[in-house]
């Protein structure tokens, strides 16, 4: 099983690199937002298995393109 931690989007935007860094190592991170759990970071292979247990396609995404500088968020 792997270890989670859970964290703030806030702290997401400041961590980020740190929270990929410990997918590598099996830790999933739990988002939330004022305290509700609204997204999890997890490794591709934990992906893959759990989007083809379900009978979805696990490469089957959109490509997003990245923000213009007159939609970025600030």
């Amino acid at each position: 099983m792997a270890r989670r931690v859970m964290m703030g989007i806030q702290e997401l935007r400041l961590r980020l690199r740190e929270r990929v860094a410990d997918v590598q190592r099996g830790i999933h991170t739990i988002f939330t937002r004022h305290g509700v759990p609204v997204a999890v970071l997890v490794d591709v292979d934990w992906y893959q298995r759990a989007t083809e247990a379900i009978g979805e396609d696990p490469l089957g995404f959109e490509t997003v393109p990245p923000p213009s500088k007159d939609n970025a968020e600030t």
